[in-house]
């Protein structure tokens, strides 16, 4: 593909590598399949499929085809979603390709794409937006290697995740050749994200410069230490990811991960009334950069972010499959009040329904009906915090698979209600001794609390509470005598452990939720 081609097409694909058309694109997509959704017409649908033939058109493997990607993933994993619907064929190809294709240093005529890409554009060497990163501009885009050789998430941490989301798709849409090229790196990128990357309350990227990731470890707490960006948008991203790997793997650290990232890193980027947000998340505020929510952004991805993951929420408590002819499986990852119905012949159906107050309280009661012919084989989570569980009815010799609880079918048919109790003691958290960040964290059940010290006099308008004492808060103002590690360079390592051991002489820790 000559240089030409970059020009003959700049009305739909002038610079691939920074303008957001295909982004864009992707999310427009994914409002016309909530519409048709929602209002059961093509009236959204058919312009945007018009526009998909366009790209199909536009972008490929064929030598008279651009031979790119979008800078800004996002679309890849639209189309999986539109090809959910259409079947067309040519949508799994396009959303593939993308994939296969991004990193690839040898696109156009032995270059990286966006090599050629910037010099068919008449740019000189170095001459790189500021917010890219200097040692491999690449990074930003996610395009520095091909995704299967990538040894670690790096660059800007919407566009991992998105991508990461993207392939997650692949595998579960394209079965066992997707994985075959993908799993391992979906592994490996996912472990160095979690272990290394992300922030006590779910939080990722670190760095202002490009939104993105450090190295490994390099967590700081605000924006006067050098970093703490954690955009809400980033969360939402890390849900989409742990939601698609738990379609094709039943692991509680991806659910664990999933309810962390809701209630610490996405719900806190919006107010209670919905009129105000943030756009980063540090877990420290300082005079260099307050901690506030404001009304609005210049870049405002964010909110309506918020407003559409919210949409999904439904899909993503629980996961279910008809696995053979009168058997449901049923797979519980969150807890809250829901109601879920499967279809299962004719005008039959099973109805599963929660009612808790989670987070607040552990008690979770589950209603079960079913026809007595079907076998309901239902599962939940124990997340990694807990340290007890119980049933009412008893269920004596639980199976239990990477903390999923089986419940068989005979058991669910003759205790068709009963009630899950998981306790939430107040523990103490802290960063990995690598970060070398001596601080703790209050958390409780899925939440990570933010306290606020007395001698932040600088402002008053961020994120405090005048009265911790809530019954269910579970940390009552009272002394406490917090232990110190050996040196201030450790940080403490306190986990599953109450608030009773852990606090006897400070007073008065004002604690609201993150």
């Amino acid at each position: 593909m000559s240089c030409q081609s970059f020009h003959s097409l700049d009305c739909v694909c002038y610079s691939l590598t920074g303008i957001k058309h295909r982004y864009n694109c992707g999310h427009l997509i994914e409002a016309a399949l909530a519409h048709h959704a929602c209002f059961h017409n093509n009236d959204l649908l058919e312009p945007i499929l018009k526009y998909v033939d366009l790209l199909i058109r536009t972008f490929g493997p064929g030598e008279e085809l651009i031979h790119g990607y979008p800078g800004h993933p996002e679309i890849e994993l639209a189309l999986l979603r539109l090809y959910r619907l259409t079947q067309d064929k040519r949508h799994l190809q396009l959303a593939s390709y993308f994939l296969s294709e991004r990193g690839n240093p040898k696109s156009v005529a032995g270059k990286h794409f966006y090599t050629a890409e910037k010099e068919a554009r008449g740019e000189r060497e170095g001459e790189w937006p500021v917010y890219f990163p200097r040692d491999n501009p690449f990074r930003y885009q996610q395009a520095h290697l091909p995704i299967t050789e990538q040894p670690t998430i790096e660059g800007h941490s919407v566009r991992a995740t998105y991508l990461l989301t993207a392939v997650a798709d692949l595998c579960s849409l394209d079965s066992e050749e997707a994985k075959a090229t993908y799993l391992d790196s979906l592994h490996r990128l996912w472990s160095n994200m979690i272990g290394k990357k992300m922030y006590l309350t779910g939080g990722i990227g670190a760095i202002e410069q490009y939104e993105g990731f450090g190295i490994d470890y390099f967590l700081p707490q605000s924006a006067n230490e050098g970093g703490c960006y954690a955009e809400t948008c980033a969360a939402i991203g890390v849900v989409l990811l742990a939601e698609r790997l738990l379609q094709l793997e039943r692991k509680a650290e991806y659910a664990d991960i999933m309810e962390l990232c809701l209630y610490n890193a996405v719900l806190t980027g919006m107010s209670h009334d919905g009129k105000a947000f943030t756009y980063t998340n540090q877990l420290g505020s300082s005079n260099a950069e307050l901690s506030e929510r404001k009304d609005w952004f210049k870049c405002a991805c964010c909110p309506p972010n918020v407003s559409r993951l919210v949409g999904y929420l439904g899909g993503f408590v629980w996961t279910h499959r008809n696995s053979a002819r009168n058997v449901v499986e049923i797979d519980v990852h969150l807890y809250t009040t829901a109601i879920l119905t499967i279809p299962v012949g004719g005008d039959s159906q099973v109805t599963v329904r929660q009612e808790t107050d989670w987070p607040n309280d552990g008690k979770v009661t589950f209603t079960v009906e079913a026809p007595p012919v079907v076998d309901v084989n239902l599962r939940f989570r124990i997340p990694a915090w807990a340290s007890d569980w119980k049933m009412d009815p008893a269920l004596d010799g639980a199976v239990v698979e990477d903390r999923y609880v089986a419940l068989p079918p005979y058991w669910v048919r003759r205790n068709p209600n009963f009630m899950l109790d998981i306790p939430m003691p107040s523990r103490l958290i802290a960063p990995h001794p690598y970060t070398n960040q001596p601080v703790a964290a209050v958390a409780r059940g899925p939440l990570v609390y933010c306290v606020e010290d007395a001698d932040n006099i600088w402002v008053d308008d961020h994120f405090k509470v005048s009265s911790p004492n809530s019954p269910s808060c579970g940390v009552p103002e009272m002394d406490a005598d917090i232990p110190r590690s050996p040196s201030s360079s450790t940080p403490l390592q306190y986990s599953k452990k109450s608030s009773e051991q852990m606090f006897s002489k400070t007073r008065s820790l004002s604690v609201s939720a993150q």
